[in-house]
């Protein structure tokens, strides 16, 4: 089997590159609107004179109170969402509004965008697919003087809304582009995606720092307790003109972690390249192994049922507890004693027991899985709050400074998902399902761990049958 790590961008790059591929469309230019050249189409549809082009650009000379321009028609590019990338100078500044339409605009089918004053603004409007002929309306502000469109242009969507997110030891700091001036910022749990912002928590935002970023909070006293954002999405969301909330781009999460964790071991160096996946472990010693791969079976770890001798775990304001005499199964600590770099396979075994296996595995696990081994159980509350709980859990155990459980170096989240059918069942589902269900897990993984260590890395496991059609 092949192993391939998670990155410092906090999720595993070659899943994003596949499951993102059919959510996110690259970035490919479509007809420029306004530019220094003439463009025919342009309208002085009201309260402005008649229109010129400067060496700057589309000269607007404003005469009213409300003074709007229309486009030429967008053509065919506007049967797919895409981005207006708009520049305007402007005199008096204030708040521009930008329209799409067919026979009438509506505030509806609006978006507002803050204009500076005597300077150049330059913003990025997310639009949604607006049909084949529609146009576009710009009302600049002001009642008097002139705005100057210097360029119109439209592009698809690929780095609309929240762009980047960045989680400090009290901060999480979040990069917006693409959006007018009234959207909010959603948080979402770790099993929800953008299609779930109507029902996300808006989230409190101050003004933008210099750099046109937003930072909130990292921890949040809310329901049963304190709330760590380490884990959670977040979506530009925009009210609609009926009051309902539209997600523009896609659910980001933490990509990269900035003194989140709370143990901070030295490293462990092994002596030699000598590897083994252990089950044998004296002999593993007595052999001079010094690169150690156990694995760990996660559903026989969890205890739903809180036995009295259970070990318990806090996380996210509530108590979880797992079995005693499994975890103090795991031989991490004879083994790193004697020197070995200890990596823990992380598996979800069919348990039988309906409790457990509800929380452990997938809830499209088929019993006819050849192996008995599911996926990881994210995409429900509950099976995604024991499995990150689980993963935080095992970070702190195995990354004491004390070694007083051993040490573990790497966490390899499933086995050999690319043959998910046999190791990582979830039923019949198509790839990107999959796709997009193991990068939900593997992402929540990291964060549970950035949390705790980060003396801890988080793999992937792929087979290595790669010409296998």
């Amino acid at each position: 089997m092949r192993y391939l790590p998670s990155t410092d961008l906090g999720f595993p790059i070659l899943l994003v590159l596949c499951c993102l591929a059919s959510r996110v469309r690259a970035v490919a230019e479509l007809p420029d609107l306004a530019n220094r050249a003439s463009r025919p189409g342009w309208k002085p549809t009201h309260d402005v004179g008649p229109l010129e082009v400067g060496v700057r650009g589309l000269l607007v000379p404003i005469t009213g109170p409300d003074p709007f321009v229309t486009s030429p028609e967008v053509g065919e590019s506007g049967n797919n969402e895409s981005v207006a990338s708009l520049r305007l100078w402007s005199e008096p500044g204030g708040i521009g509004q930008l329209f799409w339409f067919k026979d009438q605009a509506t505030e509806r089918d609006s978006v507002h965008f803050r204009v500076r004053s005597n300077a150049w603004t330059e913003a990025r409007l997310a639009l949604p697919a607006m049909g084949s002929g529609a146009r576009l309306r710009l009302d600049p502000p002001g009642t008097n003087g002139t705005a100057t469109l210097g360029e119109l242009k439209l592009s698809r969507p690929g780095g609309s809304g929240v762009v980047r997110v960045i989680v400090t030891s009290e901060r999480v700091v979040l990069t917006v582009v693409g959006v007018g001036i009234e959207f909010e910022i959603v948080e979402l749990q770790p099993e929800q995606d953008e299609s779930d912002v109507a029902t996300g928590e808006a989230v409190a935002l101050a003004a933008p720092k210099a750099d046109g970023t937003f930072e909130v909070s990292r921890f949040v006293d809310r329901g049963a307790g304190r709330q760590d954002r380490i884990d959670r999405g977040f979506c530009v969301g925009v009210r609609g003109y009926g009051g309902e909330t539209r997600a523009v781009g896609v659910a980001r999460h933490a990509e990269k972690f900035e003194g989140t964790a709370r143990l901070y071991p030295a490293p462990v160096v092994p002596k030699s390249r000598k590897g083994l996946q252990v089950q044998m472990v004296e002999d593993a010693i007595a052999l001079g192994v010094r690169h150690a791969a156990l694995n760990v079976n996660v559903s026989g770890l969890v205890d739903p049922r809180a036995s009295a001798d259970s070990l318990s775990w806090t996380n996210q304001g509530r108590v979880f507890h797992f079995r005693k005499s499994a975890v103090e199964a795991i031989p991490a600590k004879r083994l790193s004693d004697a020197g070995a770099d200890v990596t823990l396979i992380l598996l979800a075994y069919e348990s039988g027991d309906p409790l457990v296996d509800a929380i452990s595995l997938h809830p499209g696990y088929s019993r006819q899985a050849p192996n008995h081994l599911g996926a990881f159980n994210t995409s429900t509350r509950e099976g995604a709050a024991w499995f990150e709980a689980a993963m935080g859990f095992l970070a702190n155990r195995f990354s004491r400074d004390d070694g007083a459980f051993g040490r573990a170096s790497r966490f390899i989240i499933g086995n050999e998902v690319t043959a998910h059918w046999y190791w990582a069942n979830e039923g019949e589902v198509p790839e990107g399902v999959f796709i997009a269900d193991y990068e939900r897990t593997v992402r929540l993984a990291h964060a549970a761990v950035a949390a705790e260590t980060d003396s801890v890395k988080v793999f992937l496991s792929l087979d290595h049958h790669w010409n296998l059609t």
